[in-house]
């Protein structure tokens, strides 16, 4: 946590949900990233675990509880 921010990870395939949450978070201070697949977030997880994820349930292909599960 090198901003000292919390850091969440948001997961989900629909642009408009990442941005809004995105721009919601990080106007409440938090360091947010977001991701448009599960896979893309599970690569990124060597970067370093985020303190909260904000995951879609119902994605395609890799679903939620698919990464959940994963990680």
């Amino acid at each position: 946590m090198a901003s000292g921010r919390p850091r969440v990870a948001i997961v989900d395939d629909d642009l408009s949900v990442r941005r809004a949450l995105a721009r919601l978070l990080i106007a409440s201070s938090f360091d947010a990233r977001a991701f448009e697949s599960g896979q893309a977030f599970l690569d990124s997880l060597p970067d370093g675990p985020p303190d909260f994820v904000v995951l879609d349930l119902h994605m395609p292909g890799m679903n939620g509880l698919d990464v959940l599960a994963a990680m």
